[in-house]
């Protein structure tokens, strides 16, 4: 934000405004730094790959209960105490449910022109082609293992992944939820046939993951490439928008291109702008998805 700040003063922005807040942030060591979090499953290291993000913090020895694996068919009453184990669903099975094809599948090209090379659209997606989207769809199933840890007053929680270790190291929890009282942890296929195989059998396991949480300061940023008019009740505004909470390389590094938007029109002399371009970058994909709709 501060790379960006620079270049829209170059660029001939003005009025910046932050428009600023504080909240809770909930913290811990991120890959591929795991001092602060680890898994021991019936007396044996497990490698793990992240943390589940807002999932509260053990104290410095962690803590140890017999784990329990988890099935909707599992009654609640008995993950409470226990280390509760959760496998992610790989893609689902055709016929696919309206809400799955909408927003699992490659339903939306931009500039698509080479029909052959694409799956056909609402459909799904072949596993070939779909390693970003098996990890949205497993991701958001993390939605699942945060209400029933919750309801179930477990003691902590620990989500196998059908991903390899690469893709899911570092991989950071989508939606993040609420902070609670719960720590989890992900792990990979491979380390989680061991994790499995010990719920199932009841085994105990010792879990850590030590978190702080701090006051920190965040802020939408606003600001005006002026147009011929700006300043005054004949001018019209184009907004653009995008949000800056990442992860960018996968969201089109949306600041970016509105940076670049900017540097283009900085390029024509104010007098000939017929319009203002207003920026606002915010911090949170839904109030900006909002702000659009």
């Amino acid at each position: 934000m501060a790379f960006i700040e620079k270049k829209l003063n170059q660029y001939g922005v003005v009025d910046i405004t932050k428009n600023t807040w504080t909240y809770k942030r909930w913290y811990t060591s991120d890959w591929p730094d795991d001092s602060n979090w680890n898994l021991v499953s019936d007396g044996q290291p497990v490698k793990v790959a992240h943390y589940g993000a807002y999932s509260g913090s053990t104290g410095p020895q962690g803590i140890t209960a017999e784990m329990v694996l988890y099935t909707p068919k599992t009654p609640m009453e008995s993950l409470k105490g226990k280390i509760v184990v959760f496998r992610t669903a790989p893609h689902p099975k055709p016929p696919l449910n309206e809400k799955y094809k909408k927003w699992f599948t490659l339903n939306d090209y931009e500039y698509r022109n080479e029909t052959d090379d694409f799956p056909p659209l609402f459909t799904q997606v072949p596993p070939s082609d779909s390693v970003s989207y098996d990890v949205w769809w497993q991701l958001r199933q993390t939605v699942l293992v945060y209400r029933v840890l919750n309801k179930a007053q477990a003691a902590g929680g620990i989500v196998v992944f059908d991903m390899g270790y690469d893709r899911l190291a570092g991989l950071y929890s989508f939606p993040v939820m609420p902070q609670y009282n719960v720590p989890n942890l992900y792990v990979d296929r491979v380390s989680g046939k061991k994790v499995l195989q010990d719920a199932k059998a009841g085994k105990q396991a010792t879990l850590k993951l030590l978190a702080k949480v701090e006051s920190t300061e965040t802020y939408q940023l606003i600001g005006y490439l002026p147009g011929r008019h700006y300043g005054t009740a004949q001018d019209e505004k184009v907004l653009l928008t995008s949000h800056t909470d990442g992860p960018a390389v996968l969201q089109d590094n949306g600041a970016l291109g509105l940076l670049g938007i900017v540097a283009y029109f900085s390029h024509f002399p104010q007098s000939v702008r017929p319009r203002t371009l207003m920026l606002s970058l915010d911090t949170e994909q839904p109030d900006v998805d909002r702000q659009c709709r």
